[in-house]
């Protein structure tokens, strides 16, 4: 007896919602590809700009003063070497006297003649260390740069006599990294206990004409 053989060669039409989805898979590979080769969103900030903190500009070029005289204490970040990006930030504390008849330009020729003497006298300027970025808290505080900030700023808060209103104000280069600032709000700031001894900080950005000389 004969036995017929069974079809196996069954034709099957190509389903259309099937087509659709391999359509759609494919739309959207080819869009995530463009995306990734030109470099994400262009307006995304980089690793590196993150590190920074845009400080606003500032409309004036001078510190707070009452009649030519220095009546705020006054933080100045720049570059060791003011034309190499790559040279390590320094830090220059200019602030008022008990009697409040110090005035800015006063205060920059004593910083001055301070970093001319031979060993420089540090009790006005410091330089950050390279891998700050890098260090602890602990790290932060036994470094002389963030010291004198701590230092400075009680021993501002402790003045007897000058104005009745304190304020700090922070003169910075442009590109000065936020764990700096914010290393100087934090110790302005009061504890849980206490209230806020600073009332205010001014923030501006540090332009050329008032930047201070350093000896090499």
């Amino acid at each position: 007896m004969k036995i017929k053989k069974l079809q196996t060669d069954v034709k099957r039409e190509l389903e259309l919602p099937t087509l659709v989805d391999m359509v759609f898979l494919l739309l959207i590979f080819f869009i995530a590809t463009l995306s990734l080769s030109s470099g994400g969103d262009p307006q995304a900030p980089s690793p590196e700009d993150e590190k920074r903190f845009d400080l606003p500009q500032a409309m004036g070029k001078t510190i707070k003063t009452e009649g030519g005289k220095l009546t705020t204490l006054l933080f100045q970040i720049q570059y060791a070497s003011l034309d190499d990006p790559a040279s390590p930030k320094v830090l220059f504390v200019l602030w008022p006297d008990e009697k409040g008849e110090r005035t800015e330009a006063e205060a920059l020729k004593a910083i001055q003649n301070e970093i001319a003497q031979v060993p420089p006298d540090t009790s006005h300027y410091a330089r950050f260390p390279q891998n700050f970025l890098d260090m602890t808290p602990n790290e932060m505080k036994r470094h002389w740069a963030f010291h004198l900030i701590a230092e400075s700023i009680e021993k501002y808060k402790s003045m007897t006599s000058g104005p009745a209103v304190r304020e700090i104000e922070i003169r910075a280069i442009k590109d000065t990294e936020f764990k700096i600032i914010n290393y100087i709000l934090t110790e302005c700031s009061g504890d849980e206990n206490t209230e806020d001894e600073i009332s205010k900080i001014n923030f501006r950005v540090l332009v050329p004409e008032t930047t201070t000389g350093e000896a090499s």
